[in-house]
């Protein structure tokens, strides 16, 4: 009896992430699939046609899964094999990874698929095969297998999204500080930053680090952090703070760490922000008034913040957001302002920041300056 085949639709830069899910389909369903996959090096044996055996491969098929990455989203080639696979009446499933298939344009959001966030919503690829075929597989995807998806490509693409809409990421830390419900705590920032700096020598995370007589700054993967120390004189007070300024090139490592490290003292402070000033070619909706016109659109995801104008809460992240002025200065340049995010520092991921800057894009919060 000739196996059932499955299609793999995808961009070949997604070619280590999707092989991960492929390997792992074929273990839980004991061999008796087919899945076609263009880019695993067996789908397509060295020395034949490959335009016609992804054409043979797509005649066989009864479902095809579709890959929506940030490197296929832009690729009309997905688009020209889901197409060809619905006109041979084959099921089609998009499968988002790094996008929210709820974005998606026609014709690709008229049928019903999924977003892989966790090893559970991996599963969802076994349902769809039990139901298909009345079989009875063990949906034994896990967060293993969904951690490893992700570290194989998708960190990859997050970062290029990132690093493309913005130039910086800085978060704050001062010696006195404001939680979100009101109380002030007092930071022990000369214990904090030792802390860092022996977190940073036990995991033999390399850095380099300056000292002098207003500072003290740590250069590591990804982040800049330097301390300032509190000075008094005469007249003036001035706070200490510690700064993190991120780089947007690798932008899931460089969060990542920035969490472990935020973490090491006042990890009860669980809401925390991040400052994000875009790119030359990329800028804000500034006018206040102009902002709430948009956003008024969205009641699904989006609710006005009501003790605070300018600030919005996003219903499904439980993240929010405003942009402001840095400097205070009434400009209307972009590059004086900054989007300020707030998220939850133990639950939220790199993944969900560029899901929510990707949100921020499609619905023109953040948007491309024509040259």
């Amino acid at each position: 009896m000739e196996k059932p085949t499955i299609f793999f639709s995808h961009s070949s830069k997604d070619r280590d992430a999707i092989l991960e899910i492929k390997n792992k389909l074929d273990e839980i369903t004991s061999g008796v699939l087919n899945v076609f996959m263009s880019s695993d090096g067996q789908s397509i044996p060295l020395g034949h046609n490959w335009l016609h055996k992804i054409e043979e491969g797509l005649t066989n098929a009864s479902i095809m899964f579709v890959f929506v990455t940030p490197n296929s989203i832009d690729s009309k080639w997905i688009y020209f094999e889901a197409g060809f696979a619905y006109s041979k009446n084959i099921e089609v499933v998009p499968v988002g990874i790094g996008i929210d298939i709820a974005m998606l344009e026609a014709p690709l959001s008229m049928l019903q698929g999924f977003n892989i966030t966790s090893g559970e919503s991996l599963n969802n690829l076994v349902s769809v095969v039990n139901k298909k075929y009345a079989l009875h597989f063990s949906e034994t995807f896990c967060e293993m297998d969904y951690s490893s998806v992700i570290k194989r490509n998708q960190f990859g693409a997050i970062d290029k999204i990132m690093h493309k809409i913005f130039k910086s990421i800085q978060y704050e830390l001062w010696d006195k500080i404001t939680i979100f419900d009101g109380e002030i705590v007092e930071c022990d920032l000369n214990k904090y930053f030792e802390k860092i700096q022996e977190h940073l020598i036990s995991n033999s995370i390399q850095f380099s680090m300056e000292k002098d007589k207003l500072k003290n700054t740590i250069l590591t993967k990804g982040i800049n952090i330097k301390y300032i120390f509190k000075s008094v004189n005469s007249t003036t007070v001035k706070r200490g703070t510690i700064i993190f300024s991120m780089s947007t090139i690798n932008f899931c490592e460089s969060f990542s760490l920035l969490k472990e490290l935020l973490q090491l003292d006042y990890a009860y402070i669980e809401k925390r922000y991040l400052h994000f000033r875009s790119n030359l070619s990329y800028s804000y909706i500034l006018d206040k008034t102009d902002l709430a016109s948009v956003l008024s659109r969205l009641t699904d995801t989006i609710r006005f913040d009501r003790d605070k104008i300018g600030k919005y809460n996003c219903l499904q992240t439980g993240m929010s957001f405003s942009i402001f002025d840095m400097f205070n200065g009434g400009m209307k340049d972009s590059h004086d302002y900054v989007l300020c995010i707030v998220y939850n520092l133990k639950n939220t991921t790199a993944i969900e920041l560029q899901e929510f800057a990707d949100f921020l894009v499609k619905n023109k919060v953040i948007y491309e300056i024509s040259v």
